[in-house]
């Protein structure tokens, strides 16, 4: 008896031990994949001088897993100072951009990461003093598919050029995001693509110059994950290149080598006939340039000698729309024995950096 009187203490302190672990577990497991209460506690880790930006007066933040780790991560907007407006229902006024002398707080984003159930701070942001900050996006950068996790906080905001995004992005085995601009403005435009190695989404943008000696040009710009960031690998000059393809197109036309420019000029896909494609692709503009004579391109024998002449237009400046298929409508005029006006549609391939970036379709 003695010895078990002995014994009895220590058993209740390591029974007592064993609750105290498990009541350790229940709270860090459970809470940790609530939401709000994550928030909550990122809140509190939030330093004195800096205050949450409330959307209807709640937080205006994110929790995701941002490194592809499974750990849970949350991303606040914060403005500095604390008697400053930190409501998103006013910082996200468009208004806001016509105040002559308005003085807007300072913008930062907080990322914390959760580390064996607590909560410590990745990183601090500055996004600078925008007059409208429209709040916190995430999107995913890599397809379902890809071997790697690569994801984007999305910062977005209004300036009186136009709308301004930055990106914190955040890849496999890097501590610190890397940082891109994203400008929509009147002189610049971002998209992305489907294509890019490792199944990372490849980013292009769109940025127009005025080009001496050439007018205004647009610049296609192709930026593609490199394992760390994005890097820009190459560029096109659209104006340049989409003359050189018409001045081809025209040169194989008045040449009479259509089936060179029925390989050069149209989009792959199976023909039986070169002579019926190119009736296909040009659509005459009024029925009074076919009832009068043949059509101008050729109908029989396309080698045979022909007497046509065929004038395409050039371009002064980037004439495609920015969409994921853009293209634009073109005239072809005919001079000869059956003169005429015609129609046909340039597209710009959906990669526009492949061996043909520009091909004709029917209108």
């Amino acid at each position: 008896m003695k010895h078990l009187r002995f014994l009895l203490p220590l058993f209740l302190v390591a029974l007592h031990l064993n609750a105290l672990v498990f009541i350790g577990r229940a709270a860090g497991e459970t809470p940790f994949s609530d939401s709000e209460y994550i928030v909550r506690r990122a809140l509190q880790l939030l330093p004195d001088d800096y205050s949450p930006i409330l959307s209807n007066g709640e937080a205006h933040a994110l929790v995701r897993d941002l490194h592809g780790e499974g750990m849970v991560d949350v991303v606040i907007a914060a403005v500095r100072g604390k008697n400053v407006e930190n409501r998103l229902e006013v910082l996200a006024d468009i208004s806001r951009l016509y105040v002559r002398g308005l003085s807007s707080p300072e913008l930062f984003v907080f990322v914390y990461t959760s580390t064996r159930h607590r909560l410590e701070e990745r990183g601090r942001y500055s996004i600078g003093d925008p007059p409208v900050f429209e709040g916190l996006h995430f999107r995913r950068l890599a397809r379902p598919e890809a071997p790697m996790s690569v994801n984007a906080v999305i910062v977005e905001t209004l300036r009186s050029t136009g709308r301004v995004e930055e990106w914190l992005i955040f890849g496999p085995g890097v501590e610190q995001p890397t940082r891109m601009t994203i400008r929509n403005t009147h002189s610049e435009r971002w998209r992305s693509t489907e294509g890019g190695e490792q199944g990372v989404l490849e980013l292009l943008r769109y940025q127009t110059a005025y080009e001496q000696g050439s007018g205004i040009e647009t610049f296609i710009t192709r930026y593609t994950w490199d394992g760390r960031q994005y890097r820009g690998e190459e560029s096109l000059a659209v104006v340049r290149s989409l003359n050189s393809f018409l001045e081809r197109c025209e040169t194989l036309l008045n040449n009479h080598e259509y089936d060179a420019f029925v390989e050069f000029a149209l989009a792959p896909h199976k023909v039986d006939r070169p002579e019926t494609a190119l009736q296909q692709t040009f659509i005459p503009v009024a029925d009074e340039f076919e009832a009068k004579a043949e059509h101008p391109f050729p109908s029989g024998d396309i080698n045979a000698e022909l007497t046509h002449r065929y004038i395409l237009p050039r371009v002064l400046q980037n004439p495609f729309p920015l969409v994921d298929s853009p293209s634009f409508e073109i005239y072809v005029r005919t001079l000869g024995p059956h003169q005429g006006l015609y129609r046909a549609r340039v597209r710009m391939a959906e990669d526009p950096f492949s061996d043909s970036p520009y091909f004709l379709t029917r209108p």
